[in-house]
């Protein structure tokens, strides 16, 4: 007896490749002699369903952002926001408490969700004081400590004068994008979030 086995799925799992060969072989055949299969185009077979045969959107990297529980361990969206809801509640509670005593978390997470709702911006501190109701000084701090715990990045303004660098407004930028989503409450990442991805991935290949 000949048989064919055919696979539609650009690609399968293991447990998917079982059920094309059962669904193939005719159940009244005592034997098969010959078993040919048909692939589509780019097919390959995986031991399991979490290796991808395409290029992946960088839109799903940003979604998950770049720590490991997220990015390789939480396939849904609910998972992975019940992740980063503990994770910025360990930072405000435990971390930042740490290096000041930051008493009013409520407006120091305002805060958070306004710089997020801001990435690829220049930092005007005084207009970001006004959106959240917080003085420029505290919002000066706050930024600070941000930047201090490695959540907030703040890159310079290019000019050839390094002077210069220094007096003009950065654009602000966040240590994990996914975590940046969460905080902004953004179902979709935009432009400013592949910048962000972007700019992540250089300080990664400058600092290794």
């Amino acid at each position: 007896m000949h048989c064919i086995v055919k696979f539609p799925a650009l690609w399968i799992d293991a447990s998917r490749f079982e059920s094309a060969l059962r669904a193939s072989c005719s159940p009244h055949a005592q034997t098969t002699h010959e078993v040919t299969f048909e692939f589509p185009i780019d097919c390959k077979i995986m031991i399991d369903g979490a290796i991808h045969d395409r290029e992946e959107d960088w839109r799903v990297l940003a979604r998950h952002g770049g720590f490991p529980t997220p990015a390789l361990g939480l396939s849904k969206a609910t998972d992975r926001r019940i992740w980063f809801d503990g994770y910025v509640r360990t930072y405000l509670e435990r971390d930042l408490q740490d290096l000041a005593a930051i008493s009013t978390l409520p407006d120091f997470r305002r805060l958070m969700r306004a710089a997020c709702l801001r990435l690829g911006q220049l930092v005007n501190q005084t207009e970001l004081g006004r959106d959240v109701a917080l003085p420029q000084p505290t919002v000066h701090r706050w930024l600070n400590l941000l930047e201090t715990s490695y959540l907030l990045v703040r890159l310079p303004a290019y000019a050839v004068n390094r002077t210069k660098r220094l007096i003009k407004a950065p654009k602000i930028y966040w240590g994990d994008i996914g975590v940046a989503l969460h905080l902004s409450e953004l179902d979709e990442p935009g432009g400013a979030h592949l910048e962000n991805l972007v700019l992540q991935d250089l300080l990664a290949w400058r600092d290794a």
